[in-house]
């Protein structure tokens, strides 16, 4: 004769681990980028041709960043825009004087 248990109970699951928090690699000063800009927090340092070097590659474009925010100086803290797409040759950007 076999005798089967009827009041055993199921054993607990297993606990679920913690989930591991793990911080995002630090992005920069980049707020957020797509294809033809990035949105950008300026940092202590940063001039209109840091930006511009760092994100079009030129120094001299530094004009394009300044009327691209109209502004002619950046700050600390400032949020601006940097078009990084190149406009065509015909585009209606003019140096800033």
């Amino acid at each position: 004769m076999l005798a089967i248990a009827g009041c055993a109970t199921p054993p607990p699951a297993p606990e679920a681990p913690a989930p591991v928090f793990v911080a995002p690699p630090d992005a920069g000063p980049v707020i957020n980028r797509d294809e033809d800009f990035a949105i950008v927090a300026v940092r202590d340092g940063d001039t209109m041709a840091s930006l511009a070097e760092r994100y079009l590659g030129d120094a001299g474009k530094a004009w394009w960043i300044a009327q691209f925010n109209g502004v002619s100086t950046v700050r600390a803290g400032q949020i601006i825009s940097v078009n990084v797409v190149v406009p065509p040759t015909n585009a209606a950007l003019l140096p800033v004087s």
